[in-house]
């Protein structure tokens, strides 16, 4: 074993050890189903976000938005499906997954959160919201 694959070891035990603290579970099967349910937990924040942003976005975005959130939806599939693809004959398989998504669900949540609070003549802010400053005070 050269010195790359000792130190890449030695990451994915810290990994590992540091998911146990975060997990209950004792076995893989727990840890996959514990997993999988934290996925599920962000994906209805970010659910909620979702339909939070399009009440108040202008109408005239809705189209784009929706396509840019199928775009969004295929690319962290994609991406995650990449990243756990090594594992993807192991038990350890659907615990990767699982958190490479909800890694990515936390991040476009805060995302549609932000947008949500862009301020009145923010030109940084597409399709900007019927939320004025005036609302956020």
């Amino acid at each position: 074993m050269n010195e790359m694959q000792k130190i890449l070891l030695n990451i994915f035990y810290i990994l590992l050890i540091n998911q146990s603290t975060v997990f209950a579970g004792t076995t893989q099967l727990e840890l996959n189903q514990q997993s999988y349910q934290r996925k599920i937990a962000a994906q209805q924040t970010l659910n909620k976000a979702l339909q939070n942003y399009r009440k108040n976005i202008d109408p005239a975005y809705i189209e784009a938005f929706n396509t840019s959130e199928a775009a969004w939806y295929k690319y962290a599939q994609s991406y995650c499906k990449f990243i756990s693809k090594k594992n993807i004959d192991g038990s350890i398989y659907p615990l990767v997954l699982n958190n490479c998504l909800t890694e990515q669900i936390i991040e476009h949540t805060k995302q549609l959160n932000q947008l949500l609070h862009c301020r009145e003549g923010d030109l940084q802010c597409p399709g900007e919201s019927h939320l004025k400053f005036s609302d956020l005070c």
